[in-house]
Parts: structure tokens; C-alpha cells; sequence
């Protein structure tokens, strides 16, 4: 019997859990669906529901069905990972496991004191300054326009008459502590009981693994040495997939952006991933794109992400050599794995905070995935 399960509602979040699991020495296995959960036998198993983009009620109705056919009560403990920053429908997903289970309260610790992440007085803060006053309040898909948690929670509800009902379940049933440092989050899992969902980000998961499993995550990264052959795939345009970017050109990276015409217009498509394909035989370092500007159609994004994904594929197809790929963006990895038709991926390597390393063994692939909100660490500049 596993003796971890974890919800995340996004592949770099469930990548970031299972880094910390597997620095505790744990085995950990991401799956894709739960149609297969009773055949792993690692530590820790660790499910991506990809539902951060997901309309509430589908939020909602994706958890419940997970809840038919798992029953969290068989492991020793269950964790909700979520967005540290609170973005996509965290408050229905919680709703949804009070429903069906028989839990009746959450305990939210979505800080990180460890990446300068805080809440005081129900207020979200990165170092010293509130979140709306951060990059953050551009994030393309969830601006955090708010610094109050409160708010921040309820933005992931899309109704007015749904967000009233939610505004009262948030006041019966759930609780987000104030944070300030790494032994407030240590001092409430000391308190937790086996009544509460546990949900949150990356210090409490390790809390709760010292805590509950007697498991130590230890910071010890990796470096896979000089790297020949690396193709990056960026979908973010946080502030730091732009640095990336001009970083890769520094490093004399062949770095193709989809042209902008080229997502609706299909001539321009192809001849921009038939330059790609002509690179495969006498460019060893290269990236694959969105656009230049960032567009603000979430139609087109989601056409953007599926473009580049699909782009890098048939560019590592049958390709002679070992090429190294690295994905920047939660929902580009994710796309990249379903499109690859993976069932599930272990961790194999950690390489910094929340880089991580997942290899299908069915299919001998690896690839390494970043959240865009993320830095990559900076022996990387030694690797490639």
C-alpha cells in the first residue's frame, strides 16, 4: 500500500511535490489518470488532473471522479497540492473532496517561506511586497490583482451567485493561517488532525513528510555535466521565460518564436516548423517558442501551446543522438507529455527547486520541467 497520495492540478506542481519526495529518498510515481493506480507500488503516487485552466464546475466534477474510483483513507496521508499563489479553481477542487469524503474541514497553507512567499494578517506577500504589487498582477491567465487571500480564493469562482455560496463554505469549513516563517507551518502540522484536507504548497508537504513519515527532503541537486545536444520548449511569458529567452540568444541558442500569423494561418505554420526541422542535422542548441508578445486571447494561447508541443516533437522524431529536453511551463510540459501519449513518469533527477527530471520507462523518454514562475538554478549555465 502507497503511503502518499497527491492531487495537483498541474504537471509542474505535481513535478515540484514528487522532487521533494524523492530528495527524501521516497519513490514517487505521477500518473496522468487513476485508471492504473492500484498497480504502482511506489512511496509516493502522485496524480495531475491538468484542471488549473478547468471552468468550476468542471473543477469540481473532474476531483469528484477521482474520489469514485480512489479512496484517500487507504493512505497514510493525502495532500492537495495547489497553485502557491492560489491561481485556478482552488476552492471548488476542496469543496468537491469535502463532499466526498468524510472529511469536514481544509487547512490552506499556500506560503512558502522558503521562496519569500508569506501571508500576514490574510494578506499574500513576496518579500515585502503585497502580491498585486508584484509581476504577478500580469499572470495572463489568473492576474493577482488582490492580496488578500480571501479574494484571491474566491477569484477562482467564475459566478457572482456561485461566489456568494462559496463565501460562506469558505467561513464554515476552511482556515488559511497566517505565515511568516517555516516554523509556523511546522507548529500546524503538529496540530493537524485526520478530519482535515490538507492542501497547499511545497514547505507544507515537507512538513508534513517530516511530521507524519519521519521523512527529511534534503536540498542535494544534481548536474548532469556538460550538456551536447538541448532543446528547450517555452510557454510561460512570466518575466523570467523573457530572461530565459535573451539568456538561450547569449548562449548561443538558435531560438525560433512562432510567428504570430502562423497560429491561424497554416502556409505561414509550416514553413516556420519546416526552418525548424532543417536545423535538426547542424544545430545542437536550440528553442521553440511562443510568440515574441504576448497575446492576451486565451484561445490563442491554448493554440500556442499545442503549436510548440506538437513543433518539438516531430522535430526530436527518429533524430539520430542524445537530445536533452528541457520544458518552461506548466502547461506546455503538461501538453508535451499527453501528446506523447505518457501514462504515468518517475522522477529520475532533481536539478533545482521545483526542476525536475520525469522519465517514462515504457517509452525510454526523459524530459526536465519548470513552472515560468520559477528560475532554472544557476549551474545550469555550466550544463549548456
Amino acid at each position: 500500500m502507497q503511503q502518499v497520495f497527491v492531487i495537483a492540478d498541474d504537471l509542474t506542481g505535481a513535478a515540484e511535490i514528487g522532487g521533494i519526495a524523492f530528495l527524501a529518498g521516497l519513490s514517487v510515481r505521477l500518473i496522468f489518470n487513476t485508471d492504473l493506480i492500484g498497480s504502482y507500488s511506489e512511496d509516493v503516487i502522485i496524480l495531475d488532473t491538468n484542471s488549473r485552466s478547468f471552468s468550476t464546475e468542471k473543477a469540481y466534477d473532474t476531483i469528484s471522479d477521482v474520489l469514485k474510483k480512489v479512496d484517500i483513507s487507504e493512505f497514510k496521508f493525502f495532500y492537495k497540492k495547489i497553485d502557491s499563489l492560489l491561481r485556478g479553481r482552488v476552492l471548488p477542487e476542496i469543496k468537491a473532496l469535502l463532499d466526498s469524503t468524510q472529511l469536514n474541514s481544509a487547512l490552506i497553507i499556500p506560503a512558502n517561506p522558503s521562496k519569500n512567499r508569506f501571508i500576514k494578517s490574510g494578506d499574500y506577500y513576496i518579500g515585502n511586497m503585497p502580491l498585486n504589487e508584484t509581476q504577478f498582477i500580469n499572470d495572463p491567465e489568473y492576474p493577482r490583482i488582490w492580496s488578500s487571500v480571501e479574494e484571491l480564493l474566491y477569484n477562482g469562482i467564475e459566478k457572482s451567485d456561485e461566489k456568494r455560496l462559496y463565501i460562506k463554505y469558505f467561513k464554515e469549513k476552511i482556515r488559511t493561517p497566517d505565515v511568516s516563517l517555516l516554523e509556523d507551518i511546522h507548529l500546524e502540522t503538529k496540530q493537524v488532525n485526520d478530519t482535515t484536507i490538507l492542501a497547499g504548497g511545497a514547505d507544507f508537504f515537507r512538513s508534513l513528510l517530516l511530521h507524519k513519515l519521519n521523512a527529511v527532503s534534503v536540498l542535494d541537486y544534481s548536474s548532469a555535466g556538460i550538456l551536447k545536444e538541448v532543446l528547450f520548449i517555452i510557454g510561460s511569458y512570466s518575466e523570467n521565460s523573457r530572461n530565459m529567452r535573451k539568456f538561450l540568444i547569449n548562449k548561443n541558442f538558435k531560438v525560433h518564436a512562432l510567428p504570430e500569423k502562423a497560429i491561424l494561418e497554416y502556409q505561414s505554420l509550416e514553413n516556420w516548423e519546416k526552418q525548424i526541422l532543417r536545423d535538426r542535422q547542424k544545430v545542437k542548441k536550440l528553442a521553440i517558442t511562443g510568440p515574441q508578445k504576448k497575446l492576451n486571447n486565451p484561445e490563442m494561447l491554448n493554440g500556442i501551446v499545442n503549436i510548440i508541443t506538437l513543433t518539438a516533437i516531430k522535430f526530436l522524431k527518429d533524430l539520430p543522438g542524445n537530445w536533452n529536453l528541457f520544458i518552461e511551463g506548466g502547461e506546455t510540459a503538461s501538453a508535451y507529455c499527453r501528446n506523447m501519449q505518457w501514462r504515468d513518469a518517475v522522477v529520475s533527477e532533481v536539478i533545482g527547486d521545483g526542476i525536475i527530471t520525469l522519465g517514462n520507462r515504457e517509452l525510454s523518454q526523459s524530459v526536465t520541467i519548470k513552472p515560468g514562475s520559477y528560475t532554472w538554478p544557476v549551474h545550469l549555465a555550466d550544463m549548456i
